[in-house]
């Protein structure tokens, strides 16, 4: 991530720990072929029952 878009997105680290601790949070990790290029991590809301993207990053060299 760049300098400039630390706000935009919690850290990886928050976000494991979120996971850890919210079991509907899935974290995963993005490929492209071999390399790993991003992380996402999505749940199913408690209240509405939907799906959500809580967090999409991709690596600023890809």
């Amino acid at each position: 991530m760049g300098d400039d878009q630390q706000g935009f997105v919690a850290s990886n680290m928050l976000s494991l720990a979120q996971a850890k601790v919210q079991d509907e949070c899935v974290p995963l990790a993005i490929y492209d072929d071999d390399a790993m290029v991003g992380f996402v991590m999505y749940a199913k809301d408690r209240t509405d029952h939907q799906h959500w993207i809580y967090r999409l990053m991709i690596d600023q060299r890809f």
